[in-house]
This record gives C-alpha cells, sequence and structure tokens, in this order.
C-alpha cells in the first residue's frame, strides 16, 4: 500500500520488472498470443541476494509460460543459473554465442575481458585495501569533504589527492 515513491530504490525496481511481466501476461492474453519477449538491463546489480532468488524465479516462471528473456548483465552466477545461451559483447562488438552449459566461468571472462587470468590474476585483481599495490605517491589535496550529507548520504568525509581515484560503494 506505499507510493512507489516511498519504496527502497531496490523495490522500485523489482516492482518495474514484475510490472513488466504482467502487463505482457495481460497482453499475451487478451490478443491470444503466445511468445513475447522480456528484456531486462543488469537487473541484478543493486539487488541483495534474497531479492536476486526472487528474480530469477521471476524469470523461470515466464520462460515457461513461452516468453523469451533478453537478460543483460555482467552477473555471471545469474547468467549460468538462467540463460540457455550467451552472447558475448566487447566494446560494443559481438564476441561469442555460447551455450552456457557448455563453457567454463574462464572461457566467459576470457571471452568478456579479451584475456585469459589465472586464479592469481583474479585475485590480485579483487585485492582492496591498504595492502593493495599503488602506482604512485598521492600528490596534493585536490579535494576535501567534511559531513557531507544529501539523500541517504549522512555524515561523508573524505579527501581526495591529485593523481589519485577514488571510489565509493553502498549496496543501495
Amino acid at each position: 500500500h506505499a507510493q512507489v515513491g516511498r519504496l527502497r530504490p531496490t523495490a522500485q525496481a523489482l516492482l518495474a520488472i514484475v510490472s513488466a511481466a504482467e502487463e505482457l501476461r495481460e497482453y499475451r492474453e487478451q490478443n491470444d498470443q503466445s511468445g513475447g519477449v522480456l528484456i531486462l538491463d543488469e537487473p541484478t546489480v543493486f539487488l541483495p541476494e534474497h531479492e536476486k532468488v526472487f528474480l530469477i524465479d521471476l524469470v523461470r516462471r515466464v520462460t515457461r509460460d513461452g516468453v523469451g528473456v533478453l537478460f543483460v548483465s555482467h552477473d555471471m552466477t545469474a547468467v549460468r543459473e538462467i540463460a540457455h545461451r550467451a552472447a558475448v559483447l566487447r566494446d560494443g562488438e559481438k564476441v561469442g554465442d555460447v551455450v552456457v552449459d557448455d563453457v567454463s566461468d574462464a572461457d566467459l571472462i576470457e571471452l568478456v575481458s579479451g584475456h585469459r587470468m589465472d586464479r592469481a590474476a583474479i585475485e590480485s585483481a579483487t585485492t582492496y585495501g591498504s595492502d593493495a599495490p599503488v602506482d604512485a605517491e598521492p600528490g596534493d589535496v585536490a579535494l576535501s569533504v567534511k559531513d557531507l550529507r544529501g539523500g541517504r548520504v549522512r555524515g561523508m568525509t573524505f579527501s581526495l589527492h591529485a593523481g589519485e581515484i577514488l571510489g565509493i560503494a553502498g549496496l543501495l
């Protein structure tokens, strides 16, 4: 009974997906048609695990009803769970078309990235924190922010140094 604008962003996204699936079902029934396509672009990117499970179940339900689903995603786990085939794009070009069950994760990563990564490279690429390698010493402070507030941000303080890349991330 809540207003859509007051829902969490993830709930709004899921509501939009469910609404699209429902509209497609109603259209098919009213026009005595089968088939149809539901296009989902990066639908799992911000979803917590339990909502990913809900989305994957929804995709399975609509495909059982004869609807095709175009699932655009970097989420290899979700792709593996629901996709039969994967068309792989790199730099806007199609570089592969595979049957998901016939390729390994390493094969998919190689198609996406353009090169084979061994386990050490994957672990190195995902190392964060003070032990991560730094290419250069940071320069002078270029930006200093104290107690930033707005939207859902409350009391964020940080400094950005010349030549530094600062990434700020959160679940929602």
